[in-house]
């Protein structure tokens, strides 16, 4: 009975070991040092994404370059058959007479060779007629005149070759022409007569002629005597609403009457009269 009794007291010890009934001594609790937190960053502007919205770019079409054409050289221009024609007879009378020259004497500048050529629509049918005065002889001025149309495909002389006017009873070579809206008029003189001529069909036709009387003292207007106011109402009846030009050929000649030779040769060189 000892035995048992002593075996109880055994296990009830080792039953109160087992479920603590011994106080531990707590263990001393060791306090890591307080970590203060960081402080929060506040983001600069640029750190933060913005939600504006951005606008939406279309991309560009790719064009495709257009292959460079290869350069063609300027064609020469096809000259008309009336230009051609002109031209073929100033440069036979150049090759006869000589380029067009101004030539300076002591009593002033003279044109010389086939030195007046001119493009005029005589009768203002839209055509243009080709005039020339030339030198002839070596004079040092132009002294013979010539016209020429072109009809129907034709070269045609107008004006068969002739002196040109003179005003004087000296060396005094001229050419006269009156612009008017529906004609104009070749006016040929010789000390003191005057002929104004239009161009009708293939010919020019005498219009009005006058004599101041240098010879004879009388005054005459289409072959019969006038008074001499009789004939300047005449002329002016005749030119009026008209530009009258007079281009001397002899001391009084000028550069502006070569340079536009030059250039009505120039242009029908480039196939064109107008």
């Amino acid at each position: 009975m000892r035995k048992i009794a002593g075996l109880f007291v055994l296990l009830a010890l080792l039953a109160l070991a087992a479920c603590g009934g011994t106080e531990d001594t707590p263990s001393p609790v060791v306090t890591s040092p307080a970590v203060s937190p960081s402080p929060t960053e506040t983001p600069t502007p640029t750190d933060v994404l913005t939600t504006t919205p951005t606008a939406t770019i279309e991309p560009t079409p790719t064009q495709t370059p257009e292959p460079s054409p290869t350069q063609q050289p300027t064609p020469t221009p096809q000259r008309t058959a009336a230009a051609e024609a002109y031209l073929g007879v100033v440069n036979d009378l150049i090759d006869q007479y000589g380029k067009p020259v101004l030539i300076e004497e002591d009593y002033g500048m003279s044109l010389a060779g086939v030195g007046f050529v001119r493009l005029i629509d005589f009768d203002r049918d839209g055509a243009f007629e080709l005039y020339i005065a030339y030198e002839s002889n070596d004079n040092g001025f132009c002294d013979r005149q010539v016209a020429y149309a072109y009809r129907n495909g034709k070269l045609v002389n107008i004006l068969p070759e002739c002196r040109v006017s003179n005003r004087g009873n000296d060396v005094s070579p001229w050419t006269v022409l009156v612009f008017k809206k529906d004609v104009v008029y070749l006016v040929d003189t010789l000390e003191g007569a005057y002929d104004y001529r239009r161009l009708k069909g293939d010919v020019f036709e005498s219009v009005m002629t006058y004599d101041e009387g240098w010879f004879d003292e009388d005054v005459l207007l289409n072959g019969e005597v006038v008074t001499w106011d009789k004939v300047k109402q005449a002329v002016e009846e005749i030119e009026q609403g008209g530009e009258k030009t007079q281009d001397a050929f002899f001391g009084e000649a000028t550069q502006k009457m070569l340079d536009r030779t030059n250039a009505v040769i120039a242009l029908l060189e480039s196939g064109k009269t107008s």
